[in-house]
């Protein structure tokens, strides 16, 4: 994906020897990077975007700005308006969300005005990875059920997440995994975008913490802790970058990541904190499920691998090449209340 370039590499890269003075509208473009460089802000990155479209109609209609010989080099103006699409233009977004209807249909998916920072594959991949977290949780659901039998392959991954088998520690994960099923099928979900591009709360009041960090995968707020403006009858998800890094199957999907989400939004899970380490990845979840079951229970790290251990039976963790901050994907403050 095209990135924005610095100044001195613009300047360098555009510089077509001492006969060839840069109009004025090249230099607004000029004084509106080097501006963008010392204060990467949205208002900043806006003002760049609106000078580039200004100097590309003083070439002429259509692509004709293409030919201009400060672009026909390497492309390089090319590729600054490449990386300035996904970005609000003269003030207006790129793309804009849909409002939210106010009878949404069951299990229905809704993407926030910061989508708008998103790319089309990102906008379009998040919707089918919630199609693939209801075939998760339907699959956990009936393996969760075939766990009750002891000796079942489904009562060995069971323990594995949630330890020895205890019939009160089951029947907490048991009713936890059917909240999760339910509100996957039957309530309406909004997702706000925190991922590589994001450029500030768009669309939300919630900001802080390591939300926009680039291990951080998640956020949602526990049930309890739910702005009072915001329409209970959804679900709020934020996605980070570390979500857009993950892949549709297997453990660590972006699929298990909604789970992990949806278990603290529905069910008010936490990422417990155990000897120190906030229990992320399988082999603290592994450890927590020995040591502390009783913990285990509410722990959302641990709803997540059940489910995808469930659809792979061949589950072979990852090694974890990010570390994820504490409490990543609770870790919420309130901005300025939605309007």
């Amino acid at each position: 994906m095209a990135t924005i370039p610095s100044y001195d590499e613009w300047m360098k890269r555009t510089k077509r020897g001492l006969l060839q003075t840069r109009s004025d509208e090249l230099k607004d473009v000029d004084k509106a990077l080097k501006r963008y460089d010392g204060n990467k802000s949205v208002d900043n990155k806006k003002l760049l975007r609106d000078e580039l479209e200004k100097w590309k109609k003083s070439k002429g209609t259509g692509d004709q700005w293409k030919l201009s010989i400060r672009n026909t080099k390497d492309q390089i103006v090319e590729e600054l308006d490449e990386a300035l699409k996904p970005y609000r233009v003269g003030g207006t977004p790129a793309w804009v969300a849909p409002p939210l209807p106010l009878n949404p249909a069951a299990g229905s998916v809704h993407l926030g005005q910061s989508f708008e920072h998103a790319n089309s594959k990102e906008r379009v991949d998040v919707p089918q990875a919630f199609k693939r977290a209801q075939a998760l949780i339907s699959r956990a659901f009936q393996g969760i059920t075939q766990a009750r039998l002891a000796t079942t392959p489904q009562r060995a991954i069971y323990e594995t997440w949630f330890g020895t088998w205890s019939q009160t520690r089951f029947a907490t994960v048991f009713n936890t995994v059917k909240e999760l099923h339910d509100a996957l099928h039957l309530k309406p979900v909004v997702l706000y975008y925190r991922g590589k591009n994001a450029q500030g709360p768009t669309d939300c009041p919630a900001e802080g913490g390591d939300i926009a960090g680039e291990n951080f995968f998640g956020a949602a707020w526990k049930p309890k802790d739910l702005p009072p403006e915001l329409d209970r009858k959804f679900t709020y998800i934020f996605l980070g970058k570390a979500f857009f890094k993950s892949g549709m199957y297997a453990n660590d999907s972006i699929a298990g990541v909604i789970i992990h989400e949806l278990s603290h939004s529905i069910c008010g899970t936490d990422d417990v904190n155990y000897k120190g380490e906030d229990t992320y990845g399988p082999d603290l979840c592994k450890r927590l499920a020995t040591e502390k079951p009783d913990l285990a229970v509410f722990n959302a790290d641990s709803y997540e691998y059940l489910c995808e251990n469930f659809q792979n039976t061949l589950f072979v963790p990852k090694p974890k090449t990010m570390n994820l901050p504490k409490k990543a994907s609770i870790a919420l403050q309130m901005r300025a209340p939605v309007v």
